[in-house]
């Protein structure tokens, strides 16, 4: 039977059932403890899983195997090959532990590295480390199942959201600030943010920017706030139109001004087909870890919808004073929105699979609502 350790109860999830799979490689070896330790991207501390839930355990482990938990990846060679590790040199010999490291890797380009531990006093018999070898290729799948049940799960909430999104903008009579407030929350959530904003440029001066909504701290007390764009981050974003990373404690953040110390930030620029329409920043705790890139393309993704929010308000309100003045426009309005949501679909469609022609009919769609959209104005002599 696996080794049972205090605090083993708990609901079963992936993270037990991965737990389990440590403790067969214990068992595999006649060992005491399997640790699992994987890397994450970016300056992420490595993700440590323990055949024993134990805190005192884990706590001894961590201190045991604490150079070697985040070591950089292993040479190609070395992968899926045991080593014996020399460790707690200075105790008395009745007291260390033998431990055997076997570096992993997955398809998604993990690094990874599985430690057995065994009893102190004690030593690794002929073949275990064979056995811890073939140990490593069923965890490298465990973590492996793990990665991409983790992503897909991301990719549906992302999905979902982007879907109830899709659905505000085509409600009649949506205005883009409920719109906004809308992706804000959805981002906030998705990418654990301690605080999201949507900033546009002030329109009593061009130097400076407005909050216009805000998502989690700062709720209240952000909202209509005016700062110089000069030195923000947000700033540099709009400047540039590309997404920008400020370290911890980024002083170009008006994030910094309310509540709890600010972590690593991010600011994406909302590009429509007339320029800039403003900028999204988030804000994490200091604790945090940056923002990868997969979260970048995420909130890209939200920010892209942000934007289809002005310009089909911009739409609406257009059509409404056609209808007002001259009595038409209500079929070109219909058709613009059925567009909007037709690339709205195209959208999502890309972020799960980048295709050159799912490219292509974005790029036609785009073109289509821009040709719509002049049309109105030539249809009531104002400049495209």
């Amino acid at each position: 039977m696996p080794p049972t350790c205090p605090g083993s109860a708990g609901r079963v999830g992936r993270a037990v059932r991965r737990r389990r799979r440590l403790q067969l490689s214990v068992r595999a070896v006649d060992a005491d403890h399997a640790v699992l330790a994987v890397q994450e991207p970016g300056d992420r501390p490595a993700s440590v899983l323990f055949s024993c839930p134990g805190e005192e355990v884990a706590a001894e482990l961590r201190a045991l195997l604490h150079p070697h938990l985040g070591a950089a990846a292993a040479p190609t060679a070395d992968r899926f090959r045991a080593r014996a590790l020399d460790l707690d040199r200075e105790g008395p010999a009745e007291r260390r532990r033998p431990v055997l490291e076997v570096p992993i890797t997955i398809t998604t380009g993990k690094s990874s590295r599985l430690f057995i531990v065994g009893r102190p006093g004690e030593s690794f018999a002929t073949g275990d480390e064979e056995l811890a070898a073939e140990s490593a290729k069923v965890a490298a799948l465990v973590v492996e199942n793990a990665v991409h049940t983790r992503q897909t799960e991301q990719q549906v909430r992302w999905l979902q959201s982007l879907t109830r999104i899709t659905q505000a903008l085509l409600q009649a009579g949506a205005d883009e600030l409920s719109v906004w407030q809308e992706i804000a929350d959805r981002v906030h959530q998705l990418a654990r943010a301690r605080t999201v904003t949507i900033c546009t440029t002030s329109e009593d001066d061009a130097e400076q920017l407005q909050v216009r909504v805000v998502a989690g701290v700062g709720e209240e007390e952000l909202v209509g706030r005016v700062f110089d764009r000069a030195g923000t981050l947000i700033g540099h974003a709009m400047d540039t139109g590309t997404w920008q990373y400020g370290g911890a404690g980024h002083a170009g953040t008006p994030h910094a001004e309310v509540g709890p110390p600010v972590g690593p930030t991010l600011a994406i620029p909302l590009l429509g087909v007339d320029g800039e329409r403003g900028a999204m920043e988030l804000s994490r705790s200091p604790e945090q870890a940056s923002f990868d890139r997969d979260e970048v393309v995420m909130v890209h993704d939200f920010a892209n919808q942000a934007v289809l929010a002005v310009e089909l308000a911009e739409t609406r309100r257009l059509t409404a004073r056609t209808v007002q003045e001259e009595g038409t426009g209500t079929s070109q309005d219909r058709t613009i929105q059925r567009l909007f949501a037709v690339s709205l679909t195209v959208e999502a469609a890309l972020a799960r699979r980048p295709e050159p022609w799912l490219a292509d009919v974005h790029a036609e769609l785009t073109a289509t609502m821009r040709d719509a959209r002049s049309s109105l104005d030539v249809h009531h002599g104002r400049p495209g």
